[in-house]
Protein backbone atom coordinates (compact mmCIF):
# COMPACT_ATOMS: atom_id res chain seq x y z
CA UNK A 1 0.00 0.00 0.00
CA UNK A 2 1.24 3.47 -0.82
CA UNK A 3 2.45 5.15 2.35
CA UNK A 4 1.27 8.66 1.43
CA UNK A 5 -2.37 7.56 1.56
CA UNK A 6 -3.95 8.06 4.96
CA UNK A 7 -7.15 6.08 4.55
CA UNK A 8 -8.87 7.14 7.75
CA UNK A 9 -8.45 10.85 6.89
CA UNK A 10 -8.43 10.69 3.11
CA UNK A 11 -11.36 8.51 2.13
CA UNK A 12 -14.64 10.30 2.05
CA UNK A 13 -17.82 8.55 0.99
CA UNK A 14 -19.84 9.86 -1.90
CA UNK A 15 -23.18 11.38 -0.93
CA UNK A 16 -26.43 10.17 -2.41
CA UNK A 17 -28.84 12.77 -1.08
CA UNK A 18 -31.74 14.66 -2.60
CA UNK A 19 -29.50 17.68 -3.29
CA UNK A 20 -26.49 15.59 -4.34
CA UNK A 21 -27.73 12.27 -5.76
CA UNK A 22 -24.34 11.40 -7.18
CA UNK A 23 -24.57 7.63 -6.84
CA UNK A 24 -28.11 7.59 -8.24
CA UNK A 25 -26.90 9.56 -11.27
CA UNK A 26 -23.99 7.14 -11.70
CA UNK A 27 -26.38 4.17 -11.60
CA UNK A 28 -28.56 5.93 -14.20
CA UNK A 29 -25.57 6.26 -16.54
CA UNK A 30 -24.73 2.60 -15.96
CA UNK A 31 -28.42 1.67 -16.40
CA UNK A 32 -28.23 -0.45 -13.28
CA UNK A 33 -26.17 -1.21 -10.21
CA UNK A 34 -22.49 -0.49 -9.73
CA UNK A 35 -20.49 -3.55 -10.69
CA UNK A 36 -17.04 -2.60 -9.31
CA UNK A 37 -15.98 -0.10 -6.65
CA UNK A 38 -12.20 -0.37 -6.16
CA UNK A 39 -11.96 2.22 -3.36
CA UNK A 40 -14.74 1.62 -0.88
CA UNK A 41 -15.26 1.12 2.82
CA UNK A 42 -15.69 -2.34 4.37
CA UNK A 43 -19.47 -1.82 4.63
CA UNK A 44 -19.65 -1.30 0.82
CA UNK A 45 -21.84 1.85 0.93
CA UNK A 46 -22.14 1.96 -2.87
CA UNK A 47 -23.59 -1.57 -2.84
CA UNK A 48 -21.21 -2.58 -5.63
CA UNK A 49 -21.35 -6.22 -6.66
CA UNK A 50 -17.54 -6.41 -6.47
CA UNK A 51 -15.41 -4.08 -4.40
CA UNK A 52 -12.00 -3.54 -2.87
CA UNK A 53 -11.35 -1.91 0.49
CA UNK A 54 -8.11 -0.61 1.95
CA UNK A 55 -7.19 -4.10 3.16
CA UNK A 56 -7.91 -5.62 -0.29
CA UNK A 57 -5.48 -3.12 -1.89
CA UNK A 58 -6.84 -2.50 -5.37
CA UNK A 59 -3.38 -1.39 -6.51
CA UNK A 60 -2.03 -4.94 -6.06
CA UNK A 61 -4.97 -6.65 -7.78
CA UNK A 62 -5.01 -8.39 -11.15
CA UNK A 63 -8.31 -8.38 -13.03
CA UNK A 64 -10.02 -11.76 -12.97
CA UNK A 65 -13.08 -10.93 -15.04
CA UNK A 66 -14.79 -8.27 -17.13
CA UNK A 67 -16.66 -5.68 -15.08
CA UNK A 68 -19.59 -3.99 -16.81
CA UNK A 69 -18.93 -0.73 -15.01
CA UNK A 70 -16.75 0.84 -12.36
CA UNK A 71 -17.42 3.66 -9.94
CA UNK A 72 -14.32 5.09 -8.28
CA UNK A 73 -13.93 7.75 -5.60
CA UNK A 74 -10.19 7.31 -4.87
CA UNK A 75 -8.21 8.73 -1.96
CA UNK A 76 -7.94 12.40 -2.89
CA UNK A 77 -4.40 12.94 -1.61
CA UNK A 78 -2.96 10.39 -4.04
CA UNK A 79 -5.49 9.60 -6.82
CA UNK A 80 -2.94 8.97 -9.59
CA UNK A 81 -2.11 5.30 -8.90
CA UNK A 82 -5.80 4.44 -8.55
CA UNK A 83 -6.75 6.32 -11.70
CA UNK A 84 -3.88 4.68 -13.60
CA UNK A 85 -4.91 1.20 -12.45
CA UNK A 86 -8.58 1.76 -13.28
CA UNK A 87 -7.67 3.19 -16.68
CA UNK A 88 -5.39 0.22 -17.40
CA UNK A 89 -8.25 -2.18 -16.66
CA UNK A 90 -10.49 -0.05 -18.93
CA UNK A 91 -7.95 -0.01 -21.79
CA UNK A 92 -7.47 -3.79 -21.58
CA UNK A 93 -11.23 -4.40 -21.65
CA UNK A 94 -11.63 -5.55 -18.06
CA UNK A 95 -13.87 -2.53 -17.38
CA UNK A 96 -16.48 -1.59 -20.01
CA UNK A 97 -17.24 1.88 -18.64
CA UNK A 98 -16.14 3.88 -15.62
CA UNK A 99 -16.83 7.08 -13.74
CA UNK A 100 -14.26 8.58 -11.38
CA UNK A 101 -14.90 11.36 -8.88
CA UNK A 102 -11.81 13.57 -8.55
CA UNK A 103 -10.66 16.98 -7.40
CA UNK A 104 -10.81 19.34 -10.38
CA UNK A 105 -7.11 20.07 -9.97
CA UNK A 106 -6.26 16.55 -11.12
CA UNK A 107 -7.00 17.73 -14.66
CA UNK A 108 -3.77 19.70 -14.58
CA UNK A 109 -1.54 17.39 -12.56
CA UNK A 110 1.26 15.83 -14.54
CA UNK A 111 0.52 12.40 -13.05
CA UNK A 112 -3.19 12.37 -13.98
CA UNK A 113 -3.90 14.82 -16.81
CA UNK A 114 -2.84 12.41 -19.57
CA UNK A 115 -5.44 9.89 -18.37
CA UNK A 116 -8.23 12.43 -17.88
CA UNK A 117 -7.56 13.76 -21.39
CA UNK A 118 -8.40 10.28 -22.73
CA UNK A 119 -11.84 10.27 -21.10
CA UNK A 120 -14.99 10.62 -23.18
CA UNK A 121 -16.66 13.26 -20.97
CA UNK A 122 -16.07 15.33 -17.86
CA UNK A 123 -18.70 16.93 -15.62
CA UNK A 124 -17.50 20.01 -13.75
CA UNK A 125 -19.81 19.67 -10.73
CA UNK A 126 -21.58 22.94 -9.96
CA UNK A 127 -22.28 24.33 -6.55
CA UNK A 128 -23.06 23.48 -4.00
CA UNK A 129 -19.75 21.81 -3.47
CA UNK A 130 -19.99 18.14 -2.67
CA UNK A 131 -20.79 17.41 0.97
CA UNK A 132 -18.94 14.13 1.48
CA UNK A 133 -19.60 11.61 4.24
CA UNK A 134 -17.05 10.27 6.70
CA UNK A 135 -16.14 6.58 6.88
CA UNK A 136 -19.17 5.96 9.13
CA UNK A 137 -21.58 7.66 6.70
CA UNK A 138 -21.98 10.86 8.72
CA UNK A 139 -22.01 14.20 6.88
CA UNK A 140 -18.77 16.17 6.76
CA UNK A 141 -18.51 19.82 5.90
CA UNK A 142 -18.69 20.66 2.24
CA UNK A 143 -15.45 20.15 0.35
CA UNK A 144 -13.23 23.22 0.05
CA UNK A 145 -12.38 22.26 -3.53
CA UNK A 146 -14.23 21.77 -6.81
CA UNK A 147 -14.85 18.28 -8.15
CA UNK A 148 -15.13 16.63 -11.53
CA UNK A 149 -16.71 13.37 -12.61
CA UNK A 150 -14.77 11.74 -15.42
CA UNK A 151 -16.43 9.24 -17.76
CA UNK A 152 -14.65 6.52 -19.72
CA UNK A 153 -16.76 4.35 -22.00
CA UNK A 154 -18.88 4.02 -25.09
CA UNK A 155 -21.99 5.89 -23.90
CA UNK A 156 -20.78 9.42 -23.25
CA UNK A 157 -24.09 10.83 -24.52
CA UNK A 158 -25.93 9.07 -21.71
CA UNK A 159 -23.43 10.57 -19.25
CA UNK A 160 -24.08 13.98 -20.83
CA UNK A 161 -27.89 13.66 -20.62
CA UNK A 162 -27.82 12.56 -16.99
CA UNK A 163 -25.18 14.95 -15.63
CA UNK A 164 -25.89 18.07 -17.72
CA UNK A 165 -28.22 19.54 -15.09
CA UNK A 166 -25.49 19.09 -12.42
CA UNK A 167 -22.62 20.87 -14.09
CA UNK A 168 -20.81 21.86 -17.23
CA UNK A 169 -20.03 18.88 -19.45
CA UNK A 170 -16.99 18.67 -21.71
CA UNK A 171 -17.08 15.80 -24.18
CA UNK A 172 -14.55 14.72 -26.76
Amino acid sequence: MTEEIVWNKDCWQTPNTEKQPILSLVRDVFDGPICLDPCTMPNNPTKAKYYFTESDDFLSQTPSMIYDNCWMNPPFSKPAPFLEKMFDWYKTGHIVQAIALLKSGTMHNQSTSHIINQSRSICFWRSPRIAFLDNLGNPKKKADFDCILVYFGPDHWEFYKIFKSRGIIRSH
